[in-house]
């Protein structure tokens, strides 16, 4: 077997060197392109018109509703309770009062007897049809101010209803309604699905949550049949951030909001949150000062605009079958059904088996060697998740990672550049006696089946990896269609870079999402999808300057010990 002999331009080192920089420059920008993306809108001031939402006037209330724990049964729940009530009736004239029992394993606790929910009907100008419905919990968990938790959403329907009132009527009847003992076991939500006149007026359901004290706030859930529901959304949601996979993965997590009642009650619904900056979600650092005012002004936004477009719909019917979505930069979100699964998996499997075909009758793969580079990726892949996994157990022990805060986009870089770094070197070591092109043809292969087996088991989910595997694997079989000179050439870097486009969006913006919700909690997730990434863009091998084949592992290790010293010295 002979050693791979790096393949050199007829323009020599200098002119490899360009091509380099090239590639290079593109994946950095591409990425820091998409993460440019990934904020949510500018806040509005005071001064905005009466019929926009401004998260200004909408801190307002924040600020008497956060200023200190309100949970279930203390006096400062009582206080919000009544700055609600004469808030409401000052926009819109007395709000209708819901009592219930708390419970018996509630009340041993230490909770109030009785819950109040806070309900306020706006009515339409065609009256008769389903009515939409706005919802967010007014309670915090002890010890919390609870300002995003839900502070965040109860201040979002507040300036919805104010804006609303500002102008002209809606079709449809919309209901506000401020929940209690959410933090008890939405036993708020379950009062009003069950007990409440109201409830059987309802169409549709839009819940407004917080995770977190920062970032976009994302549409992550949907009830079922949602293909309706997925294609308004995306015509009327400014700055839509969303994507069936977030739906997937919520459902695994077992975790419960309001809108978990009012499905269970025949509803369909929407869920909307906010999850960055965590480690603040259910602590006392939960206050005002460090809540995102652009993710209120988020909220507001998905408000305001999905109110009045759902508030005109007929929403006796509103369900269709189930889509796949996602969206692009929070610029435009792409559905399809989710039917399309099997014939995109049957078409990805012929795609893939045919630019096997070409590389071998090119004679620029061989099956052995094939196989070889799936196995050096899967290789790659579990060196990378043993080490980090290891490493990060035992730096989670420190108390200035454990209790990170603002500063874990240093430890997440820090993850980020090491995982790349861990990759690179694999390669160099264990790829030695292969060809580039039978290492960028063994990782694509080697996801083919993993995009297969998720497209089964995760409906919602495929799209991440199937597009980008579609495209990946087209520049792949176009280098083979091509003389081995040209396949190292400008303008195939260009082909690579277009088709290399999804992969590092759809990625880029599913691991920021990710590593806002997880944080540091479970790396071997992060560091899993990066690793993807890093397969889908294996074929830009081609351009590495192979005369320091060790500096980018080097220098991605160096900017790792960097960012972990940053995310140190932030603490």
């Amino acid at each position: 077997m002979k050693h791979y002999a790096p393949e050199q331009s007829d323009s020599g080192v200098r002119s490899h060197l360009v091509r380099f920089v090239l590639a290079a420059g593109f994946l950095c920008g591409a990425i820091a392109f998409t993460l440019y993306f990934m904020n949510p809108p500018a806040a509005i001031g005071e001064d905005a018109p009466t019929t926009e939402f401004a998260s200004a006037r909408a801190l307002e209330h924040l600020r008497v509703i956060a200023q200190r724990p309100h949970p279930v049964g203390s006096v400062e729940h009582q206080a919000v309770f009544d700055y609600l009530v004469r808030q409401v009736s000052r926009l819109h004239g007395p709000p209708d009062i819901q009592t219930a029992p708390v419970g018996n394993e509630s009340a041993e606790a230490g909770a109030a007897p009785s819950l109040q929910n806070i309900v306020v009907r706006l009515e339409g100008s065609a009256p008769g049809g389903r009515a939409l419905m706005l919802s967010a919990h007014y309670d915090s968990v002890p010890g919390s101010p609870g300002a995003s938790d839900d502070g965040s959403g109860v201040v979002t329907l507040l300036e919805t209803l104010r804006a609303l009132k500002a102008g002209p009527p809606l079709k449809n009847d919309v209901i506000f309604l401020f929940t209690d003992g959410e933090e008890l076991g939405l036993l708020g939500a379950n009062a009003f699905a069950g007990e409440h006149a109201w409830a059987k007026d309802v169409g549709l359901a839009l819940n407004f949550e917080a995770r977190g004290s920062g970032g976009p706030v994302f549409m992550f859930e949907t009830s079922r049949s949602n293909g309706r529901l997925v294609k308004e959304f995306s015509r009327a949601a400014p700055h839509p951030f969303t994507n069936s996979l977030m739906s997937e993965f919520y459902k695994l997590l077992g975790n419960d909001t309001d809108l978990t009642v009012f499905k269970r009650a025949g509803l369909a619904g929407l869920n909307f949150a906010h999850v960055g900056e965590a480690a603040n979600y259910h602590s006392p650092q939960d206050d005002i000062s460090r809540l995102n005012e652009r993710s209120v002004q988020h909220h507001g936004t998905y408000a305001l605009a999905l109110t009045r477009h759902f508030g005109n719909l007929d929403l006796r019917n509103i369900e269709a079958p189930d889509v796949v979505y996602f969206d692009v930069l929070g610029l435009k979100v792409f559905s399809y059904p989710q039917t399309w699964n099997h014939p995109l998996t049957v078409t990805l499997l012929l795609l893939a088996a045919g630019v096997a075909a070409l590389g071998l009758r090119a004679g620029r793969l061989s099956l052995s060697g094939v196989v070889r580079g799936m196995c050096l990726f899967i290789l790659s892949i579990a060196c990378a998740l043993i080490v980090t996994t290891v490493l990060w157990e035992q730096v989670m022990t420190l108390p200035q990672v454990s209790a990170a805060g603002r500063n874990v986009v240093y430890f997440l870089w820090s993850l980020a550049a090491i995982t790349v770094s861990l990759i690179s070197a694999t390669y160099i070591l264990a790829g030695r006696r292969m060809r580039v092109d039978e290492r960028s043809a063994g990782a694509l292969l080697a996801l083919v089946p993993l995009a297969a087996a998720v497209n089964l088991a995760l409906p919602g989910g495929g799209f991440l990896l199937t597009w980008p595997l579609i495209f990946s694997l087209i520049a792949l079989g176009a280098s083979f269609l091509l003389t081995e000179p040209r396949a190292s050439s400008l303008s195939y870097l260009v082909l690579l870079a277009v088709c290399g486009l999804p992969g590092v969006v759809l990625f880029t913006q599913m691991l920021h999402n990710i590593s806002q919700g997880i944080g540091l909690s479970v790396p071997y997730v992060l560091v899993g999808l990066e690793g993807v990434l890093l397969g889908l863009l294996i074929p830009f091998i081609k351009f590495a300057y192979v005369s320091h084949k060790w500096a980018p592992p080097i220098f991605f290790f160096v900017v790792g010990l960097i960012c972990f010293g940053g995310g140190l010295f932030a603490s």
